[in-house]
């Protein structure tokens, strides 16, 4: 069929679950924007959509509201954090003012932060990865990602390649044993249920150890997550001291661009190699 329009049909996915939010930000649908990410959810599908979309620091803001289960306990309360989306930096933070000013919730004390001004004319102190722990980036992604790291230096900011030291892995894990756990709470009980999700996650994404941390948070008790939550504690600390040493640190958003709309489980091309 020819399609008469200026606008071509484009197989190009701006993935899930606020891709809906993002691509209504790029066409122009609405000025402003929430979404809700839990794995990338407001990060990735504004880079994909070409937006700006922020997740907040846990408990900065209230997700009140954000999931419904009547006469149930409330899952993903350590995972899934509400974040504002804009199609550039001044709407983001007329947004984030706007619930930053309304985040009182009945579930958690709010969280205080401390907003410093900044001075233009004050070099910054900013850390960089190409990647993280070895993951494949596209090749023309990552030339405009390298070419705006040395536009930084020229700009007389302190720029230094460096990331934090943590165990990327069992972090993956930890953070899916997290989300087993809170979802596993809601689950209706069925026989065997931590291995019927592994099957659903593997064979559904293909995704090894987003499975195995799922069926390890479903499975486990109470103890398991108390100790899954202690290792997010000591990652966060990682972190915060990565980043008393630095004002920004710079990472892709994800190793490609947006991607085409295929078969779910069929690996990406990335700079040849396939990759799940």
């Amino acid at each position: 069929m020819e399609e008469q329009t200026t606008h071509m049909i484009s197989h190009v996915y701006p993935g899930g679950s606020s891709g809906g939010s993002a691509a209504a930000l790029a066409a122009g649908f609405t000025p402003l924007e929430l979404g809700s990410d839990a794995g990338g959810s407001v990060r990735v599908l504004a880079h994909f959509c070409g937006v700006c979309g922020l997740r907040p620091t846990d408990g900065l803001f209230s997700n009140d509201g954000q999931f419904k289960f009547p006469g149930k306990a409330k899952g993903l309360r350590y995972i899934t954090v509400p974040g504002p989306m804009a199609r550039n930096i001044t709407d983001l933070k007329i947004l984030f003012d706007v619930f930053y000013a309304n985040r009182l919730s009945k579930n958690h004390a709010p969280l205080n932060i401390e907003k410093f001004p900044y001075d233009k004319n004050r070099p910054l102190k900013i850390a960089y990865s190409n990647t993280i722990h070895n993951v494949e980036v596209d090749s023309a992604y990552k030339q405009v990602f390298t070419a705006f790291i040395e536009k930084l230096k020229q700009d007389g900011h302190t720029v230094t390649e460096e990331q934090p030291d943590f165990n990327y892995k069992e972090s993956y894990l930890n953070w899916a044993t997290i989300m087993g756990f809170d979802f596993g709470i809601n689950m209706p009980g069925i026989p065997l249920e931590k291995y019927v999700m592994w099957l659903f996650m593997f064979f559904k994404y293909r995704d090894y150890d987003w499975a195995t941390g799922m069926k390890r948070g479903i499975g486990g008790n109470i103890k398991s997550y108390a100790n899954a939550l202690e290792f997010r504690d000591e990652l966060s600390n990682i972190f915060e001291n990565f980043l008393t040493k630095y004002d920004i640190w710079l990472t892709p958003v994800s190793s490609d661009c947006a991607f085409h709309h295929q078969r779910t489980g069929k690996p990406f091309l990335m700079n040849r190699p396939e990759i799940g």
